[in-house]
């Protein structure tokens, strides 16, 4: 199929169909599906499914991990809970949907048993404890390392903790809070989650502090 608006449109509509018979909705970030539509010639909508004990990862984590490797479509629930399912898009009709459907379920479980992997591990360390470790990467040339930044944040945090108005009034915001947050910023920088997905920093960090109890304005923030 030569043209690209036809392409897809199949593969929303033919998704779609077959999402809703579980009920559920489709996942179908813009960017993701014009990768897709431009890697595909003649596209074969398969649903395929992978094991619910994945579903413990954060949403985030499992969704670019499927999007990232796989190129593959999350299915959600009516209350936006993911689903152990999910869409592939085939380049061409295969002689044996049940084949391909196996092969695409065995490489995303290996993917998100490596994302798994990843995660419990950095679990196991306290987030803060990964701040020296930003000293070996460097920000700018004249600018330090990360960790120089960090620190250079953590102060200017104090500053406008100290010198923020809102209508004429100091906000009231914990200096503990604003310097945890601060300090916590970059520490997913050397975590093995956002070594292998960049785009989760921030992300992981919030998950982690939010494992370590950490206040949940410290969370937010991160």
């Amino acid at each position: 199929i030569l043209d690209q608006v036809q392409r897809k449109k199949i593969i929303e509509q033919e998704a779609k169909k077959i999402v809703a018979t579980l009920s559920g909705n489709l996942v179908m970030p813009r960017g993701l599906l014009d990768e897709v539509v431009n890697l595909v010639e003649y596209p074969h909508i398969l649903l395929c499914k992978f094991d619910k004990k994945y579903l413990a990862l954060p949403a985030e984590i499992l969704t670019a991990t499927l999007a990232k490797h796989q190129k593959c479509f999350c299915i959600v629930d009516n209350n936006n809970k993911i689903l152990p399912y999910f869409i592939t898009v085939a380049g061409l009709k295969p002689i044996d949907d049940a084949l391909v459907i196996a092969g695409n379920q065995q490489v995303v479980s290996a993917r998100l048993a490596d994302a798994w992997f990843f995660y419990t591990q950095d679990k196991q360390v306290a987030l803060l404890s990964n701040q020296m470790k930003l000293k070996q990467l460097n920000f700018a040339t004249g600018l330090g390392s990360v960790y120089d930044k960090t620190m250079r944040l953590v102060k200017i945090i104090s500053y406008l903790v100290d010198n923020t108005t809102h209508n004429n009034d100091t906000l009231s915001i914990s200096h503990l809070l604003a310097q945890q947050a601060a300090n916590l910023a970059k520490c997913d920088l050397v975590t093995n989650v956002v070594t292998e997905m960049t785009d989760m920093q921030g992300i992981a960090a919030s998950y982690y502090a939010a494992n370590e109890n950490y206040d949940p304005a410290v969370v937010a923030a991160l």
